[in-house]
């Protein structure tokens, strides 16, 4: 038998063990302010851990965020207004502070452990 007491990573643990990857398109409607609630189902249970980012299809990728730092960091208005996990759902709401319409993809991961 192995001795993995000094192993700095082991397979005998699930380590950001994938339960869940995919993307979504979501669009903001332009003009005045305009609010888009993206919710993506998990259904585990229990609040997981997760990692999403964006793009609005300009080839650069944003970590979701969210609060006034995120707001025009692509250049495009639009600010991650808030993130929430619940026991099932991912919940991303993105704004738009008087800009065109935007729109464009969330690519998420939603991981086997809890969120800490």
């Amino acid at each position: 038998m192995s001795d993995f007491s000094k192993a700095a990573f082991t397979s005998t643990y699930r380590y950001e063990h994938i339960a869940l990857k995919s993307s979504v398109t979501f669009s903001v409607v332009g003009g005045g302010f305009g609010l888009t609630t993206v919710t993506i189902p998990h259904n585990l249970g229990y609040k997981p851990y997760f990692k999403a980012w964006y793009t609005y299809g300009d080839g650069k990728y944003y970590r979701v965020w969210s609060g006034t730092g995120s707001y025009n960091i692509d250049g495009n208005g639009g600010q991650i207004d808030n993130v929430n996990v619940t026991t099932t759902n991912l919940i991303i709401a993105i704004d738009n502070f008087g800009v065109p319409a935007i729109s464009g993809t969330i690519y998420y991961r939603i991981y086997a452990e809890p969120l800490q």
